[in-house]
């Protein structure tokens, strides 16, 4: 009984456990260029490069992600700024 517990408790650790790479996620909501209303997720690859996926819901999940390469001298946080804000 004392292995099973064992056991249990390590891979509950093991699946709780937090990666420590600078992968996250940010989102907001934005209007295209033609005027449709979009959900933007911004996620930072953590090697100066960030994956950008538009889609028309919060909940799609067929939106299409392209990678960017972060501009020299900003952050992740500037870009999703600016990203989000335009």
């Amino acid at each position: 009984m004392k292995k099973i517990i064992s056991a249990l408790i390590i891979i509950l650790f093991l699946a709780c456990s937090n990666d420590d790479n600078d992968s996250n996620c940010e989102s907001c909501k934005t209007y295209s260029s033609s005027g449709i209303f979009l959900f933007r997720t911004i996620c930072n690859n953590g090697d100066g490069t960030v994956t950008v996926s538009n889609s028309a819901s919060s909940t799609s999940t067929g939106s299409i992600g392209i990678t960017a390469r972060i501009p020299e001298g900003k952050t992740f946080e500037e870009y999703v700024n600016e990203s989000c804000n335009n």
